[in-house]
């Protein structure tokens, strides 16, 4: 039997490209959904590169707001197991994160609505058995991902592995298996990783150091793109795409005005208030903050997103001779930093320092005694330096016998004091990264995405207006051995999740 599949392509592009390596290499039925501009949208409507069975422009469906009808989403809400105003809630589209438009509740209710009838209507004239899909930052593409969970329809969805360089195709970003059925055992295990060379080579923080992004882009390139933007008109139908809700030349020259004014004050600020040396002989906790808006914890932690809550309540819990040594992460940058009061709400805490993102992370592991992280890398790092870890959302690693699952904040005071005293396995450790080797493949994403990037988008800011099929036909036809790799490692697991259903 033909397998069909549905495909999400966004404008990084790197899914058309995956599309068609697939449909080369395999027997079945690709239909597309594509979230992109105007431009490329018809531009896709004209090619042939890819033999698409069905092809839908998601924003040709959201627009023209209407009055929400409640009983439909109510409906969907208990059909497909969905929570839908705790989705909206972590959005950087509808919530905390958008300085252009203040959504109200009925428009982000239409929207969810148009949204819901727009994938039911895909998934009954598709029918697909897999759903392959980027590992999305925003929430309507968690959306059809949760729908099609529902519906049994098999999710492929590529991502980086904890292993730096290394890439893993599965059916949830950040697990690979169902870890609480991987048994943990006390035996030596046969794998010949070194830890400290892993440390120091492989996890993934050395790639995310290397990673390249919008705010390394020089400013004269940002400049020139802006001009460029500003010299063309802004269409009526560029506005009605929900995530142009409020867009001006004027009010996006304020905003970016205001973002250059932030980053320079709070950057001062940072400078001048956080902490740059460790204090010696001074028992603590370490919690490196995540950067923020970041889909780690928007979509992966919904609950546990507010890391100043959640500093407050692990300095409530700690033990008396205890701080909590707080670091800002460096990456933080490409978001303008986060507010001065933000930063002056944790030092006003009393036990709690606040440290400069420069601090090195590995010193603050060596001398910590625990680490808490909400679903970070950190979580598996501490191992390498025989300290406990809590983690407030289920990872890829939370099942190691170290690490404690935080479900309840009130969980958290017995929850210190029982890590406190856990030893580490690292014979554990070992068998994990060796599965983790084994069930991934070497792909560097972030070089791809930035290859994409780079070539793509005008200043690394936004997508390029001057795209041409023929020149996305040729960048994915040059690099054939890396699209052609990845999709056949989609066909691998597409033939795993059969062989494991039959």
């Amino acid at each position: 039997m033909v397998d069909k599949i549905l495909i999400w392509i966004d404008e990084l592009l790197w899914y058309f490209g995956i599309a068609k390596y697939i449909k080369d290499n395999h027997d079945c039925e690709i239909s597309a959904i594509y979230d992109v501009n105007k431009n490329l949208q018809n531009i896709f409507k004209n090619q042939n590169f890819v033999k698409f069975e069905k092809q839908w422009f998601f924003w040709e469906y959201i627009n023209k707001l209407d009055k929400p009808d409640l009983e439909y989403l109510m409906r969907m809400e208990k059909k497909y197991n969905l929570n839908l105003w705790l989705m909206m809630y972590n959005d950087r589209v509808f919530h905390k994160f958008n300085d252009l438009y203040n959504f109200s509740d009925n428009e982000m209710l239409s929207i969810c609505e148009k949204e819901c009838k727009l994938y039911e209507t895909i998934l009954d004239e598709a029918k697909p058995d897999f759903l392959v899909i980027t590992s999305y930052n925003s929430r309507r593409a968690h959306l059809l991902k949760l729908i099609c969970d529902s519906r049994n329809i098999q999710t492929l969805m590529l991502h980086r592995n904890r292993i730096g360089y290394r890439s893993t195709v599965s059916n949830t970003y950040d697990k690979i298996i169902d870890l609480s059925n991987f048994q943990f055992e006390d035996k030596k295990t046969t794998t010949n990783i070194d830890l400290e060379n892993f440390r120091k080579e492989h996890v993934d923080f050395k790639q995310k150091e290397k990673n390249v992004v919008s705010a390394n882009t020089p400013i004269s390139s940002k400049i020139k793109t802006m001009l460029g933007w500003l010299r063309e008109p802004i269409t009526e139908e560029y506005k009605e795409a929900y995530v142009h809700f409020g867009i001006s030349k004027f009010n996006v020259i304020k905003i970016q005005l205001s973002y250059h004014l932030k980053h320079y004050f709070r950057k001062k600020f940072i400078d001048e208030n956080l902490v740059r040396e460790i204090p010696k002989d001074q028992k603590f906790l370490y919690f490196p903050l995540h950067r923020q808006p970041e889909r780690s914890i928007s979509i992966d932690s919904p609950f546990f997103n507010n890391q100043l809550d959640l500093i407050t309540n692990i300095a409530k819990s700690l033990p008396v001779d205890y701080l909590i040594y707080v670091k800002e992460h460096p990456d933080q940058y490409i978001y303008h930093w986060r507010p001065i009061s933000f930063y002056k709400q944790i030092m006003n805490l009393p036990n709690v320092k606040l440290f400069h993102p420069s601090v090195s992370s590995y010193k603050l592991f060596e001398k910590c005694s625990i680490v808490a992280t909400i679903t970070g890398t950190a979580g598996l790092e501490s191992a390498f330096y025989g300290k406990p870890s809590l983690v407030f959302t289920d990872t890829n690693y939370s099942h190691l016998p170290h690490i404690t699952r935080i479900n309840n904040v009130e969980e958290l005071p017995n929850a210190i004091e029982n890590s406190l005293n856990k030893k580490i396995n690292l014979e554990s450790v070992k068998q994990l990264l060796s599965y983790f080797q084994e069930e991934s493949f070497d792909t560097n994403i972030v070089d791809i995405k930035n290859e994409l990037n780079n070539t793509f988008r005008q200043g690394n800011v936004s997508t390029r207006r001057n795209i041409t099929l023929d020149e996305i036909e040729k960048f994915f036809m040059k690099r054939k051995d890396t699209y052609n790799k990845v999709a056949l490692e989609h066909i691998k697991k597409i033939k795993q999740y059969k062989k494991t259903e039959a």
